[in-house]
């Protein structure tokens, strides 16, 4: 009925909005913990040179997560993608650092995180 669809999407956005963590590139690294989370949103001021993905399930089971990198209000800062990103073209996305700009990525994987392929969604 309607009331059990509209309780089972207020549901689903507060799972959503719990899901959402802050993450912080820390001496050019950028950590993503799965275990915090699925949504991720970084402020990037700085360059990130590296990027590593914790808490991923074992192999034979899937993981995906969002990944939103806003440039902050200088822009300029550019991004090494993690290990293992495959993508639709087998070209890396151009990922755009003007002043301001939201990156977004989508990731999954169902080998344990060895490869990730990954949708670039534009520059917002």
């Amino acid at each position: 009925d309607k009331e059990e669809i509209a309780r089972k999407r207020v549901a689903q956005r507060k799972a959503n909005e719990a899901a959402k963590a802050a993450a912080i590139p820390v001496g050019g690294v950028l950590e993503l913990n799965l275990a915090l989370g699925n949504v991720f949103s970084v402020l990037h001021d700085k360059h990130v040179t590296s990027i590593t993905i914790a808490g991923v399930p074992a192999s034979g089971k899937s993981a995906s997560f969002t990944l939103y990198i806003t440039q902050n209000s200088t822009g300029g800062w550019n991004m090494a993608y993690p290990a293992g990103v495959r993508w639709p073209s087998g070209t890396a996305a151009t990922f755009i650092n003007t002043a301001n700009k939201r990156n977004k990525f989508v990731f999954d994987t169902i080998d344990g995180g060895a490869t990730w392929d990954c949708a670039y969604c534009g520059a917002y």
